[in-house]
């Protein structure tokens, strides 16, 4: 399984209570993996490490910003790889 993680910047939070998505809010400047596969109860070693560094590069450019960022995930099964 590979877990795949998108983020977007938006102006609030919105779904913040619906399990689906986590946010950084501008004050926000670091992005932790760890954290984030915790508190979705997903396996850290799943997320594409590619994926990781863009969230955390987002959130991190973001720091002092105006702005949140969303960050979700999509899960792909692998058990179609040959």
């Amino acid at each position: 399984m590979t877990i795949t993680l998108s983020y977007r910047s938006v102006p609030d939070p919105t779904g913040c209570f619906d399990g689906l998505a986590w946010f950084a809010s501008p004050d926000t400047d670091l992005f932790s993996p760890g954290d984030y596969a915790e508190a979705f109860h997903l396996n850290v070693n799943d997320i594409d490490q590619q994926t990781i560094k863009s969230v955390q590069d987002a959130v991190n450019n973001n720091f002092g910003g105006t702005r949140w960022i969303e960050v979700t995930y999509e899960k792909t099964d692998d058990d179609f790889a040959v």
